[in-house]
């Protein structure tokens, strides 16, 4: 079937979508400046590099629940559900119409327009009754952990749980959000919610009607930068094409990922804004998506057990990565302990079955003052001693009445 491919209401291009979702032509080009970032080689739109842009905003088959969705909901992969959607995000303006239809992006869009809950409800596993409405962006949430878009008083918003067994994600975007807005850095809020008795995190969208996200692996694609370099160093290189200075937020990102022992820090996890309009570049995107961090795949008794030696862990930016850190405000990061202690231990006393044992709070706490200590070292190696704004709890990790 054919659609044209749309960028608001700019027409990019016509291709031809089969039924299964798959891109079969593309039959021709309106718009060469508006076409998806890295879908280009040598300045011509590449069918296999558009189509791995298009397959990219379905829901991941790695998604948690994903087998049971497909089940119940009768569709054979997530890829097919794009065009019942019209491939409408709430990360970008892009989305493909019909080429027999008039329609308006102000008509159809999820920012300004209501959409079903259908598709976020059978994500989480609650039941559906009635006709199956397939329009919603949660057909475009990329990530694996469970999440549903919701409209809250009027705003956007994703929420996410973890993954089981210890359903810790939600809680390291809360730490996170904590930490990074003690030391003033340009983050997403994230906000501790409970679904259904399963802790979440929510979170407004960063993007709006007028803005869209560019992913660090979107910018870098098909550059012409061959060099045997990272891909961060590669996007630091495409900003500085672009006349954005983005070390100073990528230095302090580096900073909240260490504290933070996140681990998955990819090129999808950070990028630019950019006004879907005009393409002009606005700056880095807040930082988003900490949640795989602490260890959180981790048993009690490993966390445990690395306390003091968290400094030798693989796969977490080392200290000496880091840069000047003669930004940081100790006394405002260590501030935010007895917020966080609290956090943890009132998860101990609501939902005790989901993992957060007494044991792995303290465990976390230990392990967020061990990463401070790490920070303040560097910061100040003989200026002072180091202090702590708060200590695991004596009494097995549960508050005193």
């Amino acid at each position: 079937m054919l659609y044209d491919l749309m960028h608001k209401n700019t027409v990019v291009a016509r291709i031809d979508i089969h039924e299964s979702g798959a891109i079969d032509e593309i039959v021709s080009v309106t718009s060469p400046a508006h076409l998806p970032i890295g879908t280009t080689l040598d300045g011509i739109l590449d069918k296999d590099e558009l189509e791995d842009w298009w397959i990219g905003r379905s829901i991941p088959a790695s998604r948690t629940g994903i087998r049971d969705f497909l089940e119940i909901s009768g569709i054979r992969d997530t890829t097919s559900m794009l065009t019942r959607s019209m491939g409408l995000s709430l990360s970008d303006q892009y989305w493909v119409k019909p080429v027999d239809q008039d329609i308006s992006w102000e008509r159809i869009n999820f920012f300004d327009n209501p959409f079903s809950a259908d598709v976020g409800n059978l994500l989480f596993g609650r039941p559906i009754t009635g006709n199956f409405d397939f329009s919603s962006p949660d057909n475009t949430s990329d990530g694996i952990l469970r999440k549903r878009w919701a409209i809250v008083d009027g705003k956007r918003c994703l929420i996410k749980s973890g993954n089981p067994p210890y359903y810790q994600e939600p809680f390291n975007e809360v730490i996170a959000t904590m930490l990074m807005e003690s030391l003033g850095m340009e983050c997403v809020h994230y906000n501790l919610e409970w679904v259904d008795r399963i802790p979440c995190s929510v979170c407004d969208d960063f993007v709006d009607r007028d803005t869209e996200l560019v992913t660090a692996g979107r910018l870098t694609l098909n550059t012409e930068d061959n060099r045997p370099v990272s891909g961060l160093d590669k996007f630091r290189t495409q900003c500085r094409k672009l006349d954005l200075n983005v070390d100073p937020f990528l230095d302090r990102m580096a900073l909240a990922d260490f504290v933070m022992m996140n681990t998955d820090r990819h090129l999808g996890n950070y990028g630019l804004l950019r006004r879907a309009d005009t393409l002009e570049w606005i700056g880095p995107a807040p930082v988003y998506d900490t949640g795989t961090s602490l260890m959180c795949k981790s048993t009690t008794e490993y966390i445990e057990s690395i306390i003091g030696m968290s400094s030798d862990v693989p796969k977490v930016p080392s200290i000496d990565s880091l840069g000047s850190l003669d930004w940081v405000d100790m006394d405002a990061m260590r501030g935010i302990m007895p917020a966080v202690e609290r956090m943890l231990l009132d998860a101990v006393d609501e939902v005790p079955d989901y993992g957060m044992t007494p044991g792995r709070a303290d465990a976390l706490i230990s392990l967020l003052n061990e990463r401070m200590d790490l920070v303040e070292k560097a910061v100040a190696p003989s200026s002072r001693p180091l202090r702590r704004t708060c200590r695991p709890s004596s009494s097995g990790g549960r508050r005193s009445s």
